[in-house]
């Protein structure tokens, strides 16, 4: 009845702001009798109206994107408990082994980054690898037009390496959000080199592209707002492949995307699985879901009906999503798409017994998934030797 996400409990908080207003405005200047207990009251009842209207905004806000899916939720320290998986469709082997491409068609930009003026400035100490902030500039075959600041993460030794070739984890941010939740608070590169030492893969590049660039609502679709499904399948692929050492193989390229990047990581790699192998949705949806306002095109286009994608046209593509205990929408999408995969396609739903629509419940989540690349694919695959 009182659950944080409750409209009751919202109006309560909302009627005992209105009172506490009134009482400040109205009540409070009636009163003249002189004392210490007057400026008493009045301190008192403005700290509650301040109190009051602030968690009217947050349970209003919480309500919509159910970052606390329960009052204990609040003090859990991001503990998500318990997590359960669930496979559908076709069953991946996860005994990938290591694979390591040097040599090859490489151009000298691809061998000396700090020479690459696409990149900026590349240092050459990259013992625990390195961020550069770019932007991919459309190029004279540009499919769209676009030009898009992202985040790119090289690996430990990609600088020394220039014979070596690595693999791709595109990772799409959420709306609201930004390329840097991949940097600050996912802290993907950490993930990352966490798994290299235990020997649960070997370390890919990260590309994070703004594809909601000013928070827009793109949903990665070719819309109202650009082609920004085109320009991830052609423009950013092309940027990616021409500046960067990367391996051709589709198993040695992943997508991966929080909240509505978990939603673009779900449709690009199904959508595309030419390019993508691999797909990890993290508390995403798979259905479009347009801000009031923002409507990109139809939203019963059947591109982007995932869950009849998957079910008629069974894309070779294995998906790995996750949805907080306490993340209802999440977990509502991941039941509902989940009975539509058969084989080929793959999937592996992972639910947890706590955890809201928080980036700190996905940093767990985020990490296993990392590791199960290295399990499936043989470019991801740790160094046995």
């Amino acid at each position: 009845m009182l659950s944080i996400t409750g409209m009751p409990v919202l109006i309560v908080s909302f009627v005992l702001f209105v009172v506490m207003l009134a009482v400040a405005l109205v009540v409070l200047p009636r009163r003249r009798r002189p004392g210490l207990r007057k400026y008493v009251e009045q301190a008192v009842t403005i700290l509650l109206v301040v109190f009051l209207a602030l968690s009217t905004t947050f349970l209003y806000l919480n309500r919509d994107n159910h970052w606390y899916g329960a009052w204990g939720d609040l003090f859990a320290n991001n503990d998500i408990g318990a997590v359960s998986t669930t496979d559908f469709g076709s069953a991946v082997a996860q005994n990938a082994s290591y694979k390591e491409t040097t040599g090859g068609d490489l151009t000298d930009l691809q061998r000396d980054p700090q020479s690459n003026p696409a990149l900026g400035e590349v240092s050459s100490k990259d013992s625990t690898g390195q961020w550069l902030n770019v932007t991919m500039a459309p190029s004279s075959g540009s499919k769209t037009q676009l030009s898009v600041d992202a985040l790119v993460w090289l690996p430990p030794g990609y600088v020394g390496t220039p014979d070596r070739s690595y693999p791709v984890v595109v990772a799409f941010p959420g709306v609201p959000g930004s390329p840097g939740t991949y940097q600050n608070g996912l802290r993907i590169d950490d993930l990352i080199l966490d798994n290299v030492d235990s020997g649960s893969m070997q370390a890919p590049i990260v590309v994070v592209p703004d594809v909601f660039p000013d928070n827009a609502d793109t949903e990665c679709v070719d819309g109202a707002a650009g082609k920004w499904e085109t320009w991830i399948s052609t423009d950013m692929r092309t940027w990616i492949t021409t500046n960067l050492r990367t391996v051709p193989d589709r198993q040695a390229w992943a997508v991966s995307g929080y909240s509505a990047g978990g939603w673009c990581a779900a449709m690009i790699s199904l959508r595309h699985p030419d390019q993508y192998a691999w797909g990890i949705s993290l508390a995403g949806y798979f259905d479009v879901e347009y801000t009031p306002g923002q409507v990109q095109n139809d939203p019963d286009d059947p591109r982007y009906q995932l869950d009849q994608l998957a079910g008629k046209k069974k894309p070779d593509v294995a998906l790995w999503a996750f949805a907080g205990g306490q993340d209802q929408p999440a977990l509502d999408a991941l039941h509902g798409f989940q009975s539509h995969v058969s084989a080929p396609t793959s999937l592996i739903a992972t639910t947890s017994e706590a955890g809201g629509h928080r980036t700190p419940v996905w940093v767990t989540p985020q990490q296993d998934s990392l590791k199960w690349l290295g399990q499936v694919s043989p470019w991801f695959a740790a160094d046995g030797s």
